[in-house]
């Protein structure tokens, strides 16, 4: 019987700290972001585009809201967002559609985030700067 608490105290811990990464990534994201290169292009501001991740308390299954904003005073699109994979991973999907598209995060500060995406069998490298 020991075990057995021990055991579920245990898992309880651990699957604490994974939604607190994931969470900790949520809180870094926050914020508006610059894209400023793909796939080691550096993209021009007037054809840049700005990513906005709404600061939100994640929880398993929640979803958050990002907005994209293609060119200054163009137009916008929302979308939602959560992180998973202790913070490793952001899926992004139109609200209340079954596909998501996931990209890994391979850099998160507070200043830069490097997102890798794989669409169709093609891998590309997207940078951003927070604004």
């Amino acid at each position: 019987m020991k075990r057995l608490v021990l055991f579920v105290a245990v898992v309880g811990l651990i699957t604490m700290a994974a939604c607190n990464k994931d969470q900790a990534a949520v809180k870094d994201l926050s914020g508006n972001w610059l894209i400023k290169t793909v796939d080691g292009v550096d993209i021009p501001f007037d054809s840049a585009l700005t990513v906005t991740f709404d600061k939100c308390k994640l929880s398993k299954d929640e979803w958050c809201t990002v907005t994209t904003a293609y060119k200054p005073g163009d137009s916008t699109s929302t979308a939602e967002y959560k992180v998973i994979d202790d913070g490793a991973t952001l899926v992004q999907r139109e609200p209340g559609a079954a596909l998501e598209l996931e990209s890994t995060i391979t850099e998160l500060t507070n200043e830069s985030l490097t997102l890798t995406t794989t669409l169709f069998g093609v891998t590309s490298v997207a940078t951003f700067d927070k604004k």
